[in-house]
């Protein structure tokens, strides 16, 4: 093996002090536990309200850990954002909502939220063009993202049963 002097690359494949270089212990799992993969994405459903989990799962070429992922860190992004939706729309903050609803359209399309996508798509719609519909498409953007939150957090806890612990 070359010494670290010689290679530039020996840095980047040692590990540092404190870090392990082992996925479950990285999860918090002890040394010889694993969560089960197959076990996850056996109890991964297909459906849930508001998510298209199997279509989604699907679209990422199958990796049911990746779209884990993805909705944990929906829920911790978006985990307040239906209160402040209702909020910005009933202080009419258009520009607010105008920046916030592109993103949450695109997280809902690529978690498989469809209801949420289209009711965002409605809202900038009303936000650029209707503001009289502003707040009644709040309200419905607010609520699907109610459901979605909800099952997201359904999912999460079904593939933390079936795992064990938690995926990550």
């Amino acid at each position: 093996r070359p010494r670290a002097a010689d290679d530039p690359n020996a840095a980047a494949r040692e590990t540092p002090a404190g870090i392990s270089d082992s996925p479950a212990t990285e999860r918090g799992v002890p040394r010889g536990r694993t969560t089960s993969r197959k076990n996850v994405q056996a109890a991964v459903p297909e459906i849930l309200p508001g998510l298209a989990v199997g279509d989604a799962v699907r679209r990422l070429g199958g990796q049911t850990d990746t779209y884990m992922l993805l909705t944990d860190l929906f829920r911790r992004l978006y985990a307040g954002a239906p209160k402040l939706l209702l909020r910005l729309a009933a202080r009419e903050e258009r520009d607010s909502l105008a920046r916030l609803l592109p993103p949450l359209r695109e997280a809902a399309s690529r978690l498989g939220a469809s209801r949420l996508e289209a009711s965002a798509s409605r809202l900038e719609d009303a936000v650029r063009a209707r503001p009289e519909a502003v707040a009644r498409c709040a309200e419905e953007c607010a609520d699907a993202l109610e459901e979605t939150l909800a099952s997201a957090r359904e999912l999460r806890q079904t593939a933390g049963d079936c795992a064990g612990e938690s995926l990550l």
